[in-house]
């Protein structure tokens, strides 16, 4: 199946699904968070380049970002026998705006971007997601032998987050279950944000291999 064809079949994906990656029952609360900030700025963070499920968002806010992270890429041996890393976007939007020029979403916004380092002002988001994306990239990263895991990196991120996030705004984090839940709450209550809501659920059988997930919902 080409790319293009599994963006315009993402629709077929279990319901719970419909924002990213989200364990069962969680997509309801994430859309409950997406309409109690209607009028604001959704970041997806980690979007990925499905575009079904960014329409979804923009149906919910005023205005959303569909940000993706950075992936570190070792090339092939250099003539010194040393490896280099590059950095790479982790997803390629061409299949997305493509499809964005056929059915233009006027408050759909694409951007390639280092989570460690957000192009935005302090305290201009309304509601952050990070749904599925930290286990996504500890996999990675761990090939890689990359900067991209461990606490350091959590950190770095949650604490962007939390600069850009307004005042009272929130901040949905979705984890798989083999992420240690307790590291995350302590560096996300560390970094000043209030943990309001957890909920569990089992993710859908057969399609990511996961057990379950765990959802975060934060308030600065």
């Amino acid at each position: 199946m080409d790319y293009m064809q599994s963006i315009r079949e993402s629709a077929l994906e279990p319901h719970q699904y419909r924002f990213g990656m989200a364990g069962e029952n969680q997509d309801d609360t994430i859309e409950r968070f997406l309409r109690l900030h209607d009028k604001g700025i959704a970041l997806n963070l980690g979007s990925g380049g499905n575009y079904q499920r960014q329409q979804n968002i923009g149906q919910l806010v005023k205005k959303v970002i569909a940000g993706d992270l950075y992936k570190p890429i070792i090339k092939n041996l250099d003539e010194e026998g040393k490896n280099r890393d590059e950095i790479k976007p982790y997803t390629d939007f061409g299949a997305m705006n493509l499809l964005l020029k056929g059915q233009p979403q006027r408050n759909l916004y694409l951007s390639i971007l280092d989570a460690k380092n957000l192009p935005f002002r302090t305290e201009s988001i309304d509601i952050i997601l990070l749904l599925g994306v930290f286990n996504a990239l500890r996999q990675e990263s761990l090939k890689c032998q990359s900067e991209y895991t461990g606490s350091d990196f959590v950190n770095q991120v949650i604490g962007e987050c939390y600069r850009v996030n307004k005042q009272k705004s929130h901040l949905l984090i979705c984890n798989n279950v083999l992420e240690p839940k307790q590291d995350y709450i302590q560096i996300i209550q560390d970094k000043g944000y209030e943990i309001i809501e957890t909920l569990e659920g089992k993710d859908a059988e057969g399609h990511t291999g996961s057990l379950g997930r765990y959802l975060l919902v934060c308030e600065r």
